[in-house]
């Protein structure tokens, strides 16, 4: 059981909702008992704050002691073992879940060993001719494999960092299964958790199809469209539930799921029950990455620390790709034969500084970190605390670019020109929050464009949708810029589409929005800027951890500012999120008897 604080603290700082919850809990277990209601509180803030169970035995003094708390909780009528219906569970390791969160933990656990023992039947031959001329380089070894586990398995999760080659990987896979079942097409479908992922994953699929080294017949039959996960699944606003479902499945042969170390545990759990058996599903983000807000680090629960294979199946992967893969005699899951993690980053320069750091960091060797920032080049990094003064110095060459294209008029230049630099930040409240940062960026550009003061609207406003609106085609986190519209003659707010284009809108249409100069790092995952300026918030904050500074550095194709003190990075790069959860185990551990006699030709 891990956590990156103390529940104590967690539960002290509980919200009202959570009050309630406990309250009700308690009112359930009519008990009025001071320890009983502790506990309960503490289950309530761990969930909201991510994690999908506590752990009874934390703080508990000796075995005996542990042995006793389970034994009472237990005895009280709201708590029971995992085979009781009763609404929280309590299981053998003294693992206390709400039980919607142990039941999609055991339903997603059993369908990914599952699919992960599904093996479907491939022509040999035609494959390995499909894989050379697919992937003829040396060193897209391992994206290889990917492919040839993506095809020859129910389960494919593929996890890299930034340039890895993920996307390359995805579309290849794509042409693969087109080329491999041309003669009965598969139906296959693309998808993310927020609008913002899918459209780009739709535009970097668009891109990739037209130089695939395929036929045309093949090429059509790779789909080039992505929708949200909730779109997919049939959701409706303001709803948990779903028009498809375990009982009413999608039409689906093939799944591929972009960004998916920001799925939640119930979202994940409600996507593998309505998708059919047979149909493969293809996993796709970085398991160092922030994990999602609500319940659950699916993804990173998932994956192994190493690439390693069965003897059969490493045997299997050698034989169709040329590539020699390590083994794992001891394997009990078959889970061991379902994922591919890729290292090489052909985004950064090897050696490059931003590598270096985001290795470090990832490493979790602060030592390395801090060597790496102080080397220069491509890094920079302050280390006093910031002034007003000094903070807009830093600032206004970048807004100045991006006001010269802002006066030019022309949008694909605004975009580009706002893309090359951001401002991340951890929290959305306080001196380096995010709600302070885009009003003192904005009256940056507001002087440097010579807008008045205290104008709402003006060309080069920048702003993030908060609330999804379908009908409207703008989905939460999607970035707009406000641009003079000379075919109206007048400011419109505008959005890239996926096909290239431009949505413009009228800023009284827009849904919940804010302003957009800065982002906090969750919403930035997924995007990529030529450079970021990065602040970190006080060593002492709980926000700053390794995934977060990992994921803020690795937005940068170029250039990272770091703006935090040295006891702040040594801070992030020690502390590790680790979300209590029972997934790993289940997902790992010695289960039931798995697979089957596989088709003839399966690996």
């Amino acid at each position: 059981m891990n956590r990156t604080r103390e529940p104590d603290a967690v539960a002290a700082g509980s919200t009202g909702l959570q009050r309630h919850l406990a309250e009700l809990l308690m009112r359930l277990a009519d008990s009025r008992d001071p320890e009983l209601a502790r506990i309960l509180a503490r289950l309530a803030a761990m969930t909201a704050a991510g994690h999908s169970c506590i752990s009874v035995r934390d703080g508990v003094d000796g075995a005996g002691s542990a042995r006793l708390l389970e034994e009472y909780l237990r005895g009280t009528a709201i708590i029971g073992p995992p085979g009781e219906h009763k609404p929280i569970v309590l299981d053998g390791e003294g693992r206390l879940y709400l039980r919607r969160y142990w039941d999609y933990e055991q339903r997603l656990a059993a369908d990914l060993r599952a699919r992960a023992a599904t093996r479907h039947a491939v022509d040999g031959a035609a494959l390995r001719s499909a894989l050379a001329r697919l992937f003829p380089g040396a060193e897209e070894d391992w994206q290889k494999v990917a492919a040839a586990v993506a095809v020859g398995r129910g389960l494919c999760v593929l996890s890299g960092g930034p340039g890895t080659g993920k996307t390359t990987t995805v579309v290849r896979v794509l042409a693969l299964i087109a080329e491999l079942h041309r003669a009965a097409p598969l139906r296959i479908a693309l998808a993310a958790p927020t609008g913002k992922a899918a459209a780009r994953m739709q535009e970097a699929i668009r891109q990739a199809r037209a130089h695939l080294p395929v036929c045309p017949a093949s090429q059509a039959l790779i789909p080039d469209t992505a929708s949200t996960l909730h779109r997919l699944l049939g959701g409706t606003p303001d709803s948990a539930r779903f028009a498809f479902h375990r009982d009413r499945q999608l039409p689906l042969d093939v799944l591929v799921v972009d960004e998916a170390s920001m799925v939640d545990l119930a979202l994940m759990a409600k996507l593998v029950d309505a998708l059919p058996g047979h149909a493969r599903l293809l996993l796709v983000g970085d398991k160092d990455q922030l994990a999602s807000v609500e319940p659950g680090a699916v993804l990173g629960s998932v994956c192994p620390e190493r690439n390693a294979y069965t003897p059969a199946f490493a045997a299997w992967l050698q034989a169709a790709t040329g590539h020699q893969v390590d083994v794992d005699a001891d394997a009990v899951s078959p889970l061991r034969d379902a994922v591919v993690l890729l290292e090489r980053s052909y985004r950064f320069a090897a050696g490059g500084g931003i590598a270096a750091l985001a290795g470090a960091v990832r490493a979790g060797d602060a030592a390395l970190a801090l060597e790496a920032l102080r080397s220069g080049g491509e890094l920079a990094w302050v280390k006093e605390p910031q002034d007003r003064q000094r903070w807009r110095a830093a600032i206004a060459p970048h807004l100045h670019r991006y006001a010269q294209a802002v006066r030019g008029g022309e949008e694909r230049a605004a975009f580009e020109a706002f893309a090359d630099f951001r401002v991340l930040t951890a929290v959305r409240e306080g001196p380096v929050g995010v709600e302070w940062l885009n009003g003192e960026l904005e009256r940056v550009l507001t002087a440097t464009l010579g807008v008045p003061p205290g104008r709402g609207w003006f060309p080069g406003r920048a702003v993030m949708v908060r609330r999804n609106h379908h009908g409207l085609q703008l989905f939460n986190g999607d970035i707009g810029l406000a641009l003079e519209a000379r075919e109206v003659g007048g400011l419109r707010v505008v959005f890239p589409t996926p096909d290239g284009r431009y949505r413009k809108l009228a800023p009284a249409r827009l849904p919940e929005h804010e302003l957009a100069y800065a982002l906090t790092v969750h919403k930035s995952q997924g995007s990529e800027f030529g450079h970021v300026l990065v602040l970190l918030p006080s060593a002492d904050s709980p926000v700053l951890t390794r995934e977060l500074l990992y994921t803020a550095v690795t937005r940068a194709r170029e250039r990272v500012t770091l703006w935090g003190s040295e006891e702040a990075v040594r801070a992030a790069v020690s502390r590790r999120t680790e979300r209590a959860s029972g997934l790993r185990e289940a997902c790992w551990g010695p289960g039931p008897a798995e697979g089957g006699a596989p088709p003839a030709g399966a690996p």
